[in-house]
């Protein structure tokens, strides 16, 4: 028999939880427990991975709970000495929590998300003999100067479900049943955080009829929004995902304006474009220092047990280089000429919305219409530039078709809701196989040349130079090997790419 899920009761206004308990139950006989008071901190990632997954995180004292917001149901607890925020998931070993992260949290780090204050009083409800048939949770939870969010729930003991099921009616009838995720979000609201707030995609459902300006307009607004989002996550280097989701939204609005021809006027979005492009420059050599950093529990695999060691001194180097190109990067994004060009460009698609006298071609036509267009152009690019590819290809030619799927991609990506979700999903899943081996290769082509030059800074190094110099040199073998077993998959992920289903596909949209 499948166990009754709790439920949660909002007590409206600013009545109090426990006069509403004793009004409406009265009738039963409780034993009640005196109140007491704890501070309340709730964890999530910038993203908010863990909502979006299902799950929130909670500290009270030094006990970290992670519950399922789908039932309240408490998932695994924890008591950890440390009273320090927690970050990745890594710092949870040995504990099953670090198993529930794991995949969820990836490369993020965990935040304060919320600070509260909460008074919670438990009360077993009992029936003729005395014996508990319900559990009841009452809570005033109160962040700040904020109005309290006033809680009763109720959770059932096996074998009483009438009694259960009469007691929630009772309180359904004075107040209202709200889940744990809104429970969540009305609590987190009054801390001054909203778990919606964040999606580094589009979120925008586009009208297959709404003009090709209209529709752009939303798109680029959002990638402005996801930018100014995650600026002070990159300079507080927060995670190396805030600038991640930064360099993305650059690139994608870079796209957006190249290949989305005639909807605004070319000499007014060159700028822009060539702004964005030096903008997105200026961050590459602190994203690719990110890259080897992240990827040194992988490097240190390739190698055989005896030199991964003695990669340590070139990740000294690269975490050095990190620190300095991070105080770059965030220089640029504190300069007067950033701070003018998301200024600027946050007051032009402002301007896009109102009537605009003279309109390009494309600026009124469907954008069901346009988004159709580019896509299939853009597919049948990749389709002809991969299908010319074979073993004696040189490397260029499969570094430019890595840049026409990413093209396709983040055309799909723009019009995803134009299409039937099954289709968008399918299109984007089939791409994604072609766009990580294009990747992977481009990754391991960049790293040898790059690890080649680490090498006469290694030679310098007063102590472990020999050996780490063999270290870097084995490594760099290791990944000229991986890069010619990506090569050689190529021919078959592309078949797969190119099959005639996904060709039907691309075929059929939007009819």
């Amino acid at each position: 028999m499948k166990e009754t899920p709790a439920e949660t009761f909002l007590i409206p206004g600013e009545v109090d939880p426990a006069t509403v308990f004793d009004a409406v139950l009265r009738q039963f006989t409780a034993k009640i427990q005196r109140p007491h008071r704890e501070k309340r901190i709730y964890y999530d990632t910038f993203d908010w991975a863990l909502y979006q997954h299902g799950l929130s995180l909670t500290r009270t004292t030094k006990v970290y709970s992670l519950r399922s917001l789908k039932d309240d149901r408490v998932l695994v607890t924890n008591r950890l000495k440390s009273v320090r925020p927690p970050g990745f998931q890594e710092l949870f070993p040995g504990f099953v929590v670090a198993g529930k992260l794991k995949g969820i949290l990836e490369l993020r780090v965990l935040l304060t998300r919320g600070r509260v204050e909460a008074e919670t009083q438990t009360a077993h409800i009992l029936d003729k003999l005395e014996k508990t048939v319900v559990h009841v949770r009452i809570e005033k939870i109160r962040a700040g100067q904020s109005p309290s969010v006033n809680l009763i729930t109720l959770k059932p003991v096996k074998g009483y479900q009438k009694h259960f099921s009469r007691v929630a009616q009772l309180l359904g009838d004075v107040s209202e049943r709200c889940e744990a995720a809104d429970v969540l979000r009305l609590v987190l609201k009054a801390a001054g955080e909203s778990p919606d707030e964040y999606s580094a995609g589009s979120r925008d459902r586009l009208d297959p009829e709404m003009s090709a300006r209209d529709a752009l307009v939303l798109i680029l607004r959002r990638l402005l929004d996801v930018m100014r989002q995650n600026e002070p996550g990159v300079i507080a280097d927060i995670d190396t995902e805030c600038l991640h989701d930064f360099r993305v939204a650059v690139r994608r609005t870079r796209a957006a304006l190249q290949q989305i021809k005639d909807v605004f006027r070319s000499g007014v979005v060159k700028p822009f474009r060539e702004s964005f492009a030096v903008l997105g420059k200026a961050s590459n050599r602190l994203r690719d220092l990110d890259v080897y950093l992240l990827s040194r529990s992988q490097y240190e695999a390739m190698l055989p047990e005896q030199l991964a060691p003695s990669l340590s001194a070139l990740f000294e180097i690269l975490a050095a280089d990190r620190r300095r190109e991070q105080k770059s990067f965030v220089t640029v994004l504190k300069s007067s000429a950033t701070r003018s060009l998301l200024s600027e460009w946050e007051v032009f698609l402002k301007a896009q919305s109102a009537d605009i006298p003279e309109k390009p071609k494309n600026a009124g036509k469907p954008v069901a219409q346009l988004a159709r267009k580019y896509i299939v152009r853009q597919h049948r690019r990749v389709m002809t530039l991969g299908g010319k590819i074979d073993d004696s290809t040189p490397d260029s030619e499969l570094h430019k078709l890595r840049i026409q799927c990413k093209n396709l991609r983040y055309m799909l990506e723009f019009f995803a809701t134009l299409l039937p979700q099954t289709t968008a999903k399918a299109l984007i899943g089939q791409l994604k196989s072609l766009q990580d081996n294009l990747g992977e290769f481009n990754d391991l082509c960049v790293q040898q040349v790059q690890l080649e030059s680490f090498m006469s800074r290694i030679r310098t190094l007063p102590e472990r130079s020999v050996e780490t110099a063999a270290a870097v040199g084995g490594l760099i073998a290791a990944l000229h090997q991986r890069q010619q077993e990506v090569r050689r998959a190529f021919a078959k992920v592309f078949r797969e790419f190119a099959d005639e289903k996904g060709v039907r596909l691309y075929r059929e949209l939007f009819t």
